[in-house]
């Protein structure tokens, strides 16, 4: 018996073929423009962002990451790092390593990050204090500042934060990249830098001022001195060092006010500047040490 074929069932199945056709070219065609643009994507994460930062934006003097571009569009250092950024730019980096972008820098940069902030940003209990603004104390009111209680008697907090709340900025050079010199507060010892011969900023966070903090009274708070500590002298290579202060702060973290006191000018002590054929203690005597001495302003003069 010949055999008949239902001219629906052909045109369906035809139908259905070409769909199916149409649907598979489709599908290939849409995995291939996904397969470009993510191409593409590649392409401008690794040209735009990562070639930008990496290694670009990593402090390699200081540690952790640049935060500000010159007028060039080049990272260049700055006064202060913020947790945020400094948190931010970890994280990216620790990503870029776990997808296999340029993986050994990324670890590398993100390790510069996360040692960075374990050093500057991670406050040991020693450090950390109880800040209030609206407690009340006999003598004195209501004053905001650590250890005043834990009764808010008007609207105000309490705060646990570091104590570390001044930073000590001092702007100097040396003559042979040798020197060395130290940062007296209120009579103690704070730290030594060595300096280069470029102008560079060197700072310093140190706890308020307070008599639970060892420090006196907030009249030490101007009681700032810098110590030139290694002059020497090479009759044989002529080489002399001498240690140029331009400039050196006293910044209140909460406020941003600043005590700023300038080398040479009639409110700044010495007692290593030669002038006039000699070293004499005195004021206004010029911004630069040559021998071992003193820059200092406030009370508690050293020498």
């Amino acid at each position: 018996m010949p055999t008949t074929t239902n001219p629906r069932i052909s045109f369906l199945v035809c139908l259905l073929l070409s769909f199916t056709v149409t649907t598979t070219v489709a599908q290939e065609s849409a995995r291939l423009d996904f397969r470009s643009l993510s191409e593409k994507c590649n392409q401008q994460l690794k040209s735009s962002i990562v070639d930008f930062y990496l290694p670009h934006c990593v402090d390699q003097t200081n540690g952790g990451y640049l935060e500000t571009i010159d007028a060039d569009g080049k990272f260049c250092e700055s006064e202060y790092k913020f947790l945020t950024l400094q948190s931010r730019q970890m994280w990216f980096f620790c990503q870029l390593a776990i997808n296999g972008i340029e993986k050994e820098e990324s670890l590398a940069a993100a390790k510069s990050g996360y040692d960075f902030l374990q050093a500057h940003f991670l406050a040991p209990s020693s450090r950390l204090g109880v800040f209030t603004s609206g407690a009340f104390s006999q003598g004195e009111g209501i004053v905001s500042g650590f250890d005043r209680g834990g009764t808010l008697v008007t609207n105000g907090l309490l705060e646990v934060r570091s104590t570390e709340n001044l930073r000590i900025r001092v702007d100097a050079f040396g003559e042979t990249g040798d020197e060395e010199f130290q940062v007296f507060l209120a009579g103690q010892l704070q730290g030594t830098f060595n300096v280069s011969q470029e102008l560079e900023s060197y700072f310093l966070t140190v706890p308020d001022f307070g008599e639970q903090n060892g420090f006196g009274t907030g009249a030490d708070r101007d009681s700032l001195i810098i110590k030139f500590i290694n002059d020497d002298f090479g009759p044989a290579t002529g080489l002399d060092n001498n240690l140029t202060i331009t400039g050196f702060q006293l910044i209140d973290l909460e406020s941003d006010n600043r005590i700023i006191r300038r080398p040479g000018s009639s409110d700044v002590f010495t007692t290593g500047t030669f002038v006039d054929g000699g070293i004499e203690p005195g004021f206004g005597r010029g911004n630069t040490l040559h021998a071992n001495g003193v820059f200092s302003s406030g009370p508690g003069f050293i020498g």
